[in-house]
């Protein structure tokens, strides 16, 4: 379990921990892939299909 100096030093560990979750992460939902390219992958699929 970890301890804190400071809830300050907290919410800067924590929100470091939820980017690398939400944003690095593979996620197996997401076919192995990081929230991040995932989004960019279906933007770039949205995209060329509301091209065409």
């Amino acid at each position: 379990m970890d301890v804190f100096d400071s809830l300050a030093e907290a919410i800067v560990l924590v929100e470091e921990y939820r980017r690398s979750y939400n944003q690095y992460r593979p996620h197996s939902a997401l076919k192995n892939l990081p929230p991040a390219v995932f989004a960019q992958q279906m933007s770039a699929e949205i995209s060329s299909t509301s091209l065409a």
